[in-house]
């Protein structure tokens, strides 16, 4: 957020003082600050948003990996596996998988 706060407050002080800039023809410098400002806070924002994505798939990887390596342990050890445990084992470990990723 602070990138956001340091665009707004040269936003700001631009528009405070919008007459003395014009008539200086201080446009296009105030302009540079500002945007310079905004790429600073987009380049930030989008490496967030990279982040949260790679925390999302990687939670959804990691508890489709381990289900599916449950199961196959299951029918390794047992050596068949029915309909219902299938269900039971998936069932369970979506509520688990919810659970954790929501944490």
């Amino acid at each position: 957020m602070s990138k956001a706060d340091e665009r707004m407050k040269k936003t700001s002080e631009a528009l405070s003082g919008i007459k003395y800039i014009k008539m200086s023809g201080w446009e296009n410098s105030f302009l540079e600050k500002v945007c310079s400002s905004r790429e600073e806070e987009l380049k930030y924002l989008k490496m967030q948003f990279s982040i949260t994505c790679w925390q999302n798939a990687s939670a959804w990887a990691g508890s489709t990996i381990v289900t599916a390596t449950v199961l196959g342990s299951y029918v390794f050890l047992n050596g068949a596996i029915s309909a219902q445990q299938v269900f039971g084992i998936v069932s369970v470990f979506l509520i688990l998988g919810v659970n954790c990723v929501g944490y």
